[in-house]
């Protein structure tokens, strides 16, 4: 398959500290949540999510162009933990084509090309329910703090960052799985 890319739009980008109310082990959480866009040459990126969305072959939860990124960390004995729209990516060579996708896309594309912003979509439903999966943040947080979070999670500078971060954990993945 032959994926070329131009781009995405709608970017989300945070981390938090994920705190195991059992054990009271903290594991830190970095997110990317973005609308990914086809490019001149056909619809190469809405076929590979088609293809590749979930496991079980069928498309990801909710928008089928939406992408969500997700690392764990891990600590000095474990790896850390690649989600990809919601399901662990197990390393192992069926997945090796899903981890290249992203890292290319997270490598080349995020760091190139401004986010675009459409209008009305951070003052719609879903908003909350991307970065985090279906974590509904308006339940979670107060008006306040939402109101003072969303601003800082759609700025360029976060989301090239976070996208930064994400792909040096990808590298790291793959890099144990090849030696």
């Amino acid at each position: 398959m032959n994926i070329m890319f131009t781009g995405y739009k709608n970017a989300i980008a945070a981390s938090f500290i994920n705190i195991d109310t059992k054990t009271n082990e903290r594991e830190v959480v970095h997110a990317l949540s973005c609308q990914l866009t086809n490019d001149n040459y056909g619809q190469d990126l809405t076929k590979y999510l088609k293809e590749c969305g979930t496991s079980e072959g069928k498309p990801h939860p909710f928008d089928a162009n939406y992408i969500n990124i997700t690392t764990l960390d891990g600590d000095e004995f474990n790896s850390p933990k690649i989600y990809l729209n919601g399901e662990e990516l197990e390393v192992n060579d069926n997945n090796l084509g899903i981890f290249s996708f992203c890292a290319k896309f997270l490598k080349n594309v995020m760091p190139k090309i401004k986010n675009q912003l459409t209008d009305g979509y951070y003052r719609s439903d879903d908003f909350n329910k991307h970065i985090f999966m279906n974590s509904d943040l308006k339940k979670v947080m107060s008006k306040e703090e939402y109101d003072k979070f969303v601003p800082d999670i759609i700025k360029d500078e976060v989301i090239q960052s976070h996208a930064n971060i994400i792909f040096d954990k990808i590298q790291g993945v793959m890099e144990d799985y090849f030696a």
